[in-house]
């Protein structure tokens, strides 16, 4: 993503809202732990209902934080999700339809066998 934003001009800006690693306050990204990593998808669901609320309500308050800077380079015209947004998306598809998604997306991610990396 970081790539891509070099060759856009876009700012990257990082939220930390469930990573396995505790940050030091300091370090300039936003910090919305709601909790430290996630499950193993493939073995169940990767958070609670109540983390997934927490998470995307934190994606949100991120969003507002930036546009209440009224600064127009901070109001943002893309938002990623970065690597793990592909499987989240799925699994909010599914819990919202109760279909699996199409396993060709975890495919295409470079996931084979139940989340072993290639």
């Amino acid at each position: 993503m970081s790539i891509l934003a070099r060759h856009a001009g876009a700012e990257v800006r990082v939220a930390d809202i469930d990573v396995n690693f505790e940050f030091e306050p300091e370090l300039p990204i936003f910090h919305k732990k709601v909790r430290s990593g996630t499950d193993n998808l493939a073995a169940g669901p990767a958070m609670s209902l109540d983390e997934a609320v927490s998470s995307i309500e934190a994606g949100i308050s991120i969003v507002d934080e930036l546009v209440a800077e009224n600064r127009p380079e901070n109001r943002p015209d893309m938002i990623g999700t970065g690597a793990a947004g592909a499987a989240v998306a799925m699994e909010l598809l599914n819990a919202a339809t109760r279909i699996l998604a199409d396993i060709k997306t975890f495919e295409e991610a470079g996931i084979e066998n139940a989340g072993t990396p290639r």
